[in-house]
């Protein structure tokens, strides 16, 4: 247990100043609408901003995750060391560990994006786009908090943006294939419906996800800087 949770970085970068970033994220190229609106202190670490944005968004979480900039991808140390040992010397692209960076180190202004991408299978791509700042009351300790949005996430593994559009379709006319439609509510989690989108459960959801990262990190220390 020690192992594991020993190295766990601090959420916030304290050595970086805070200001409220709102964001707005979008599922890229959905069949429908999907988007959430959140507002996240700048200096929160890129490795615990993916596990937020996955929580909001309604994903289950055991995919690989990452973020794109650029030529540059932000994902685990682990990533980062594979792809960094076959990549060839005159290759432009980079990765980055994640946990050193912060939001505010990729997006400086209004206006600006970077691509969260979750399941590197599916390839389920999600623009984040700073759209707001604001300062931070003197001495406030602010954490992320959900401001809106719309439609559920697709399932996990419905098979990307086509297999996803496909899942609907079915839905939407089980008279045309039956059998397809019944395989398809048996499999998908009781009481999906692709319109529900509810700011208290993703709230909760990134709450659990805050408090066991900072219980752990209770356990073990105050993390690392």
């Amino acid at each position: 247990m020690k192992k594991d949770i020993e190295h766990i970085p601090l959420i916030y970068d304290k050595r970086k100043h805070a200001r409220e970033f709102v964001l707005k994220v979008t599922l890229l190229e959905s069949p429908i609408e999907v988007k959430r609106r959140i507002s996240v202190p700048s200096n929160i670490r890129l490795c615990h901003l993916g596990p937020v944005i996955l929580r909001v968004m309604g994903w289950v979480g055991y995919h690989q995750e990452e973020f794109e900039f650029g030529h540059t991808t932000y994902a685990t140390k682990e990533s980062v060391d594979y792809y960094e040992g076959w990549k060839t010397e005159d290759d432009q692209d980079c990765y980055v560990d994640w946990a050193e960076v912060t939001l505010g180190d990729v997006l400086k202004k209004k206006g600006d994006t970077m691509t969260y991408v979750y399941d590197l299978g599916d390839d389920w791509r999600h623009e984040v786009r700073l759209v707001e700042t604001h300062r931070y009351p003197a001495g406030s300790c602010p954490d992320p908090y959900v401001i809106s949005g719309k439609n559920a996430c697709p399932p996990d593994d419905a098979g990307g943006v086509y297999g996803y559009k496909e899942l609907l379709d079915i839905l939407a006319n089980p008279e045309e294939d039956e059998e397809e439609y019944k395989s398809y509510k048996e499999w998908l989690p009781t009481g999906f419906d692709e319109h529900l989108f509810s700011v208290r459960d993703a709230e909760l959801r990134m709450g659990d996800y805050l408090r066991a990262v900072r219980t752990a990190q209770q356990m073990m220390g105050d993390g690392y800087v």
